[in-house]
């Protein structure tokens, strides 16, 4: 849940950057089929959104974070993916003695991308935006990306000791 918060959290600093108005403001716009589901209301970005995010995934092509149209096989793709990764931090969690090498790495890889492509954004709507922010916004941007880089430290130390446990 708290993922969602804050990609819903950075999702209107990404329309600040575009300069469009909230989605609320577009709601009765055309929304392709293949647009993603908006994790906070549970409806598809209109097609306005998704311009805002082609433009970002110009600027970061590699982004996992920027939602994308994705056709009925790839957001199948993505689901089993999905599925397979939580099946995987299950079995972490578990202490499960038969996890490989490779899993484990697939699993905090994933996480630990996740999270670095969010401060991405993060950072990017401070360093582009900041002037426009009001104080409580700025500071709310920058207690996500602490709490945000602190995470990729978790992940990161928590990856090294399921790996020296496998090994152990």
């Amino acid at each position: 849940m708290h993922s969602i918060r804050v990609l819903s959290f950075i999702a209107v600093g990404l329309v600040l950057l575009a300069g469009f108005p909230p989605a609320s403001a577009y709601a009765e716009e055309a929304t392709h089929p293949d647009n993603p589901i908006n994790p906070a209301t549970g409806e598809q970005y209109p097609d306005r959104m998704m311009e805002v995010f082609d433009r970002l995934r110009e600027l970061f092509p590699e982004n996992v974070t920027i939602p994308k149209r994705l056709s009925q096989a790839e957001r199948a793709r993505e689901g089993q993916r999905a599925t397979r990764l939580e099946k995987i931090g299950e079995r972490i969690e578990n202490k499960d003695g038969k996890l490989t090498r490779a899993e484990v790495e697939e699993f905090y890889d994933w996480e630990i991308r996740q999270i670095t492509d969010r401060i991405q954004l993060i950072e990017h709507v401070l360093d582009e935006k900041s002037e426009i922010l009001s104080d409580e916004a700025r500071e709310a941007y920058r207690k996500v990306l602490r709490s945000s880089r602190e995470r990729a430290r978790q992940l990161r130390k928590a990856k090294a000791a399921a790996l020296e446990q496998l090994a152990g």
